[in-house]
């Protein structure tokens, strides 16, 4: 039980640690600056950018992060396997899922945009 605590306790920090430079160097794209759009929540066309731009900026990084962690702990079961089958076996299925995942989501990041350019061509 204790180990569990542990791992977790690792992974929360490690996790915090990660979000702290996308936290603290977050800026707005140009042109979106507080001042200059004041009224930004009176329309459905400024939420719609907020929800965009940020929350689904930020969603994204946190996906990212999440992934490299899951890489992480899953080369951590691989070498601490000690040859026990089950634990490689497991290690080896989270890698796979992981970079499936990752193939994904940066399917999702560029599809839009190549949606987007064949379309308006």
């Amino acid at each position: 039980m204790n180990r569990k605590i542990g791992v977790s306790l690792i992974l929360l920090v490690g996790a915090a640690m990660a979000f702290m430079p996308v936290f603290a160097g977050a800026q707005l794209p140009p042109g979106t600056e507080p001042s200059a759009n004041p009224n930004r929540f009176q329309s459905l066309e400024g939420v719609k950018l907020f929800i965009r731009d940020v929350v689904l900026g930020t969603l994204k990084w946190a996906f990212w992060i999440l992934a490299a962690i899951m890489i992480i702990y899953a080369a951590f079961i691989y070498l601490t396997a000690g040859g026990d089958p089950d634990k490689v076996k497991k290690a080896s299925h989270m890698l796979l899922y992981a970079a499936i995942a990752m193939a994904v989501a940066l399917l999702a990041t560029v599809l839009p945009n190549l949606v987007a350019s064949i379309v308006s061509s």
